[in-house]
């Protein structure tokens, strides 16, 4: 956004127009800026620039309770059994994701790209700010990377390397995923908008990936 008027009633804002196409995962040049780009954004946003958005664990704390949801109910029919057998396990592990994903940057927390653009000359615009919000400046990549798992590239070697994670504890990262995967597993099951009927089949996809990387990553039975 280029600018802000309100002017007789009317609020105006002017974006700018940003050329070319959504990037794409499976390309390894479209990648590699994507992955450029998320780490501008810790470098340019940290500490934020915008002091009126909440903390992380105010945006997302009632989302990201799914397992612990099912602890307490009981887990709906259809359940895998490695998250049946891990549930406690798994709202313990849950519970963590909220101190250790606190920090100052500025975030998006909705990397995906249909939220990029790849501009002519090869860098990447991040667009569609809907959820902005203040955390540790490494969620960003790992709210990313389930797009790219899946697209049946393995993250890990990715966040083990990448300048934003490379130096941060698998033990948080593996909180915020499972916080990410419980609320995939408890939104495939609530109704879908009548908005977005379609949304389902998102959301059980998002399920699944989330849950076999979480599964690789911390090695229960």
């Amino acid at each position: 956004m280029l600018a802000t008027i309100e002017t007789d009633g009317w609020l105006i804002k002017v974006f700018e127009n940003i050329s070319g196409a959504h990037p794409r995962i499976e390309d390894p040049i479209e990648l590699a800026a994507m992955l450029a780009a998320v780490e501008q954004m810790s470098q340019a946003l940290s500490p934020t620039p915008l002091l009126d958005v909440p903390r992380i664990d105010d945006l997302y704390g009632a989302k990201l309770t799914g397992w612990r949801h099912f602890a307490q109910h009981g887990p709906p029919p259809g359940r895998t059994h490695w998250s049946r057998h891990n549930l406690d396990r798994l709202a313990d592990l849950e519970s963590t994701w909220s101190a250790t994903a606190a920090g100052d940057t500025l975030l998006h927390t909705d990397l995906r790209p249909d939220n990029m653009r790849l501009r002519p000359e090869g860098a990447v615009a991040i667009v569609d700010w809907a959820w902005p919000c203040t955390g540790a400046a490494w969620v960003d990549l790992v709210m990313f990377a389930p797009a790219i798992a899946d697209k049946d590239i393995d993250p890990d070697p990715i966040l083990a390397t990448h300048p934003v994670t490379r130096g941060i504890d698998p033990a948080s990262i593996n909180a915020l995923l499972c916080g990410l995967t419980g609320y995939w597993a408890n939104a495939s099951r609530q109704p879908p908008p009548p908005h977005a009927p379609h949304l389902q089949e998102h959301r059980a996809r998002a399920e699944l990936v989330t849950t076999r990387w979480l599964q690789r990553r911390l090695g229960w039975t």
